[in-house]
Order: C-alpha cells, then structure tokens, then sequence
C-alpha cells in the first residue's frame, strides 16, 4: 500500500515538473522568438466535398503567403485609423 502510494506521489512530481517546464519553456520562446498567433479556421459549409483540399491548406507556401498578407494588410490599415 506504501509502495503504492511513493509511486503515485512520485508520478505525480513528475507530471508536475513536466508542466512547469512547459510552462517555462513557453515563456522562453516568448521572449526569444518573434511573435506569432496561431487562429483556428474551420471548413466554410458548402464545401465539405473540398476537405482534403482545405486539409492542405496548412502547408501552401501560396495560402501561407497570402494569410501574411491580409495580416500585414490589416494592420497596416489598424495603424493609419490611430
């Protein structure tokens, strides 16, 4: 029973310290990378026969491009309405 309990406590430090180094790696990369979001788009109805197409999406260099477009165009027009 003793046994068992150790085990358990000792899992659960571990749980615990894996959290916490995420967490802190979370930090680290805030501070050292630049900023990113990540948005969550989902399939527009009408085009459930497109899914392995919109799938795919997520790895076009061309979709890629024109999403940093439209960021960069949108904030460009969020700092000229200051």
């Amino acid at each position: 029973m003793l046994k068992k309990t150790l085990d358990k406590l000792k899992s659960y430090t571990r749980r615990e310290r894996m959290v916490e180094y995420e967490e802190e790696r979370r930090r680290v990369n805030e501070i050292l990378s630049k900023p990113s979001i990540a948005i969550r788009v989902e399939l527009p109805p009408g085009f459930e026969d497109m899914r392995e197409e919109f799938m795919s999406l997520e790895h076009d260099d061309a979709f890629l491009s024109a999403v940093k477009d439209l960021v960069r165009k949108t904030l460009l027009m969020k700092r000229l309405k200051r």
